[in-house]
C-alpha cells in the first residue's frame, strides 16, 4: 500500500521530443470514480476512436456498486492495470462524481512513477491529478476525457496538448480569449508549475496529505452547483489551512449553476471568488473555459508554465 508522503520536486514531462499520443495508441479507459450510462460510455469510447487512439476498456467500467462504478479495489485495480500495461500510453477517467479520493490509498504509485503515463479528466478526477503531481507522476490533465468532434474548442485543445508538441498558449488552444478577465495584472511574467481543479475535491484533500503545496505555483478552481456561501466556506477553510500561501497567481474556471437566480441580494459565486482572490495581491485570470462547460480547454496539472498579464493574458506551456 503506497503512503500519502508528497514529494516536494514535480519533474516535468513536457521536455519529451515526441508527441504524448499518437494516431493508434491505446489509452486506457477507465471510471475510477461513479458509474457511467451504457450509450454515454459508448459514446466516449467512440470519441477516443475519432481521435485515432485505440479504447482499452476497464474491466470494471461498465460496472455499479453502491455511488460507483465498483468497489474500491475494483477501481484502484483497474487504474493499477492501466498504469502496469506497457502498451497503454495515457489513461482516460470516463467520469468523475464521487470515489477517486476513496482509492488513493490503493494506487500504486512506484509503478506510476517508473512508467510516467499521463491521466486525463476533470471534476472528480482532479484528486487523482493533484495526488499524481504531489508523487512525482510527471503531468495530468484536467480537461474533456475524450471530447466528441461536434465540440471543437475541447478537441482541438485536447489534440494540442496530448498530440503535438512544442511551446504554446494554453488560453487560445481552444480559440478566442476575449472574455477572459484580468485583476492585479502583472507586469513581469509569473511562471510555476499548475496545480488545481475541482475547488471542492481540493477542499476536502486538506489534512490528508495528498495535496501538494500551492507554494510558488498557479493555481486554477472549477466547480458545479455550490452555492456561493458553500463556495465562500470552502475558500475560508483553504485560506486558514494556508493553502493560498505563496502562491504566485490564481486562474477561475466556470463555477456553473452556483448562482440563486432567485435571489438577487446573495452574492454570486464570482463576487465571492474575487473578494478572497483580490485581495492575495497575484494576478487573477477569470472566466477560463475549464470545468463543467460545454467546451473546455485542457490544462497541464504538474506543469511548468508562465502566465503573461499585461495586455490580453497568456498562459504558455513551456515544452520543447
Amino acid at each position: 500500500m503506497a503512503t500519502a508522503g508528497i514529494a516536494a520536486a514535480v519533474p516535468s514531462i513536457a521536455m519529451t521530443p515526441t508527441p504524448l499520443l499518437s494516431p493508434g495508441d491505446k489509452v486506457a479507459a477507465v471510471a475510477p470514480a461513479g458509474p457511467l450510462e451504457p450509450d454515454f460510455l459508448s459514446a466516449l469510447l467512440e470519441n477516443l476512436r475519432h481521435l485515432g487512439l485505440e479504447p482499452v476498456l476497464g474491466p470494471h467500467a461498465a460496472g455499479k456498486h453502491r455511488f460507483f462504478s465498483g468497489t474500491d479495489e475494483e477501481r484502484a485495480g483497474d487504474l493499477n492495470e492501466a498504469i502496469r500495461n506497457p502498451e497503454v500510453k495515457a489513461i482516460s477517467c470516463l467520469r468523475g462524481g464521487w470515489g477517486c479520493a476513496r482509492i488513493l490509498p490503493l494506487i500504486d504509485w512506484a509503478a506510476w512513477r517508473k512508467s510516467p503515463k499521463p491521466v486525463i479528466g476533470f471534476s472528480d478526477i482532479t484528486a487523482l491529478l493533484v495526488s499524481a503531481s504531489g508523487h512525482k507522476i510527471p503531468v495530468g490533465f484536467h480537461g474533456s476525457q475524450a471530447p466528441p468532434p461536434e465540440k471543437p474548442m475541447s478537441s482541438g485543445s485536447w489534440r494540442k496538448a496530448l498530440m503535438e508538441t512544442g511551446p504554446y498558449d494554453l488560453l487560445t488552444s481552444g480559440g478566442s480569449t476575449d472574455t477572459l478577465t484580468v485583476a492585479n495584472p502583472s507586469e513581469e511574467r509569473v511562471t510555476g508549475r499548475l496545480i488545481g481543479g475541482n475547488l471542492m475535491v481540493l477542499n476536502q484533500l486538506i489534512g490528508t496529505g495528498y495535496l501538494p503545496s500551492c507554494r510558488d505555483k498557479i493555481l486554477f478552481l472549477e466547480d458545479v452547483n455550490e452555492a456561493p456561501y458553500r463556495i465562500d466556506r470552502m475558500l475560508t477553510q483553504m485560506k486558514l489551512a494556508g493553502i493560498f500561501r505563496g502562491v504566485r497567481a490564481i486562474l477561475i474556471g466556470q463555477f456553473t449553476k452556483c448562482d440563486d437566480p432567485d435571489n438577487p441580494d446573495v452574492p454570486k459565486a464570482l463576487d465571492v471568488l474575487h473578494t478572497h482572490f483580490d485581495a492575495l495581491g497575484v494576478p487573477v485570470v477569470g472566466n477560463l473555459p475549464v470545468g463543467h462547460a460545454r467546451e473546455q480547454i485542457i490544462l497541464p496539472v504538474g506543469a511548468q508554465v508562465e502566465l503573461r498579464t499585461q495586455s490580453t493574458p497568456e498562459l504558455w506551456w513551456l515544452r520543447r
